[in-house]
């Protein structure tokens, strides 16, 4: 077992399955653990080196009794592993109900991250049902899981129990044993007792609606398989609508099996996942077709485009952000960079450094500050707009409360807008004054508080910077101060 530490400090267990091969990761649904995936990786360790997540709150991740569970953290519990994993070649997921829908939202948050994805029922849920539930009120999911039996005097006792009756009677002998023989722990009284406690399962089912994938699912950029049961249920219900609006998506039924369907029938469900990732492995994600309306993105980002460049900035990314959250929270750190970077919409930090200079510099004062105003709006057009629209990169995933309010842009995250105004607007200020390294301190620290406030990864504001420098000297070039 391996343990990977996620940025807000919890150690997530992943458990290698043996194999060899491209990785392939495997995401358990709510109340489970990643060994029951076993009988599936025995099936396939000869296409794959196959690896488990256990999720936070399940298996061996635990986390501490007043834990808030979010479900935007099991994506980021997802790419935290990835990251982890710093292997060249693709990665392949496999996901089940809450473990597929992690897959999604990471994949989602980082298009490019998995060659293939294979979910059956991820709980990815459309507006309109969220809203009935919420409605509703009372989770019959959470209030079982409260009133499930946690203690049993042996793991024979409680494989005996759960073989006997529904809804565990329908797994499958080998991964029911998985489940018990690595779901419970010892207790000192020679007793067993499940490792997901009750309580803990109860805010998850709970929490199912904290997140929304659904409304991302064009932004997902490999093939996915969408997997269905024929139970009747509502996750295999609105599998369909999953499937469609998926860019790459495609529907695979299975009307004999119920939502646990992976663990019912290990060996025809890996026969499957086989079957699809022999299919879909070959494929290379590709922009969209050009848009019927203005309105549509003009194509895909990047790292969609080029998978194994955008893992590895991806991994960057995420290295940095983790070292960079020693700083989060400190309050007068928060205070500098929530300012700086409320100060830089719409460049207005850099408008009034530039009425500022106009009222200093008596001899080029109003010249410089009407070619920083117009140089400034012809860089909003450009990157805002131009640049952006050829970018579907996603923001990163924040799952909690930001200490100061900021307006939130609904613009591609890359690249960064306010790195671009902010060195551009430092070349130009800087002209000709000597004062190149304030400015350009100044433009560094609105640049890198929209990593500090989780709006921008460091990625986008590397992009933003040298667009912004790129765009600072053409305007010096284009429109010189004349010569005193």
């Amino acid at each position: 077992m391996h343990r990977v530490r996620t940025p807000d400090g919890v150690d997530v267990a992943v458990h290698d399955l043996g194999g060899t091969g491209p990785v392939l990761l495997f995401a358990h649904a709510t109340g489970f653990h990643g060994r029951v995936w076993q009988p599936l990786a025995d099936r396939l360790g000869d296409m794959f080196h196959c690896l488990a997540i256990d999720f936070r709150g399940h298996g061996d991740t635990r986390v501490p009794e007043d834990h808030e569970f979010d479900w935007n953290r099991f994506g980021r519990d997802v790419l935290s592993v990835v990251d982890d994993l710093v292997v060249e070649g693709p990665v392949f997921g496999v996901g089940h109900s809450k473990g597929g829908a992690a897959l999604l939202m990471a994949e989602a948050a980082r298009p490019g991250t998995f060659a293939s994805l294979w979910c059956f029922e991820p709980i990815v849920l459309p507006t309109e049902i969220l809203e009935v539930r919420s409605a509703e009120g009372s989770n019959p999911l959470a209030e079982g899981a409260r009133r499930r039996r946690e203690v049993f005097d042996s793991r024979e006792a409680a494989y005996g129990n759960y073989a006997s009756k529904p809804p565990l009677a329908s797994l499958d002998p080998a991964c029911l044993r998985a489940y018990v023989d690595h779901g419970f722990e010892d207790l000192a009284d020679g007793t067993v007792r499940l490792k997901c406690r009750g309580v803990d399962e109860a805010a998850v089912y709970s929490s199912s609606g904290t997140h929304d994938t659904f409304e991302r699912l064009d932004d997902i950029a490999c093939p996915v398989t969408i997997a269905a049961g024929g139970d009747g249920g509502f996750p295999a219900t609105i599998a369909p609508r999953i499937a469609d609006g998926l860019p790459m998506g495609r529907l695979e039924e299975h009307p004999e099996l119920g939502h646990f369907g992976p663990l019912e029938d290990p060996a025809g469900i890996a026969a499957r996942i086989r079957e699809a990732f022999e299919e879909t492995s070959s494929f290379t994600p590709l922009p969209p077709p050009a848009p019927d309306t203005d309105d549509e993105p003009v194509a895909a980002s990047v790292a969609a485009a080029t998978p194994g460049f955008g893992h590895a900035v991806g991994r960057i990314d995420a290295e940095i952000d983790r070292a960079w959250e020693r700083l989060r929270g400190i309050p007068v750190v928060d205070r500098v960079f929530y300012s700086a970077s409320a100060l830089g919409d719409w460049s207005l930090i850099w408008h009034l450094a530039g009425a500022a200079q106009g009222v200093a510099d008596r001899r080029h004062g109003i010249r410089r500050a009407a070619r920083l105003s117009t140089s400034l709006g012809i860089e909003s057009a450009l990157v805002n707009g131009a640049i952006k629209s050829l970018f579907r990169r996603t923001r990163p995933i924040h799952d909690g409360e930001r200490p100061h309010t900021l307006r939130m842009p609904a613009t591609s995250s890359f690249p960064s807008g306010h790195a671009s105004s902010a060195f551009m607007a430092a070349r130009l200020l800087s002209d000709r004054n000597g004062l190149g390294p304030l400015w350009y301190a100044l433009a560094a620290v609105v640049a890198t508080s929209r990593v500090h406030v989780r709006i921008h990864h460091p990625s986008d504001v590397v992009g933003g910077a040298v667009l912004g420098i790129v765009l600072g000297e053409a305007a010096v070039r284009l429109a010189p101060l004349p010569r005193d």
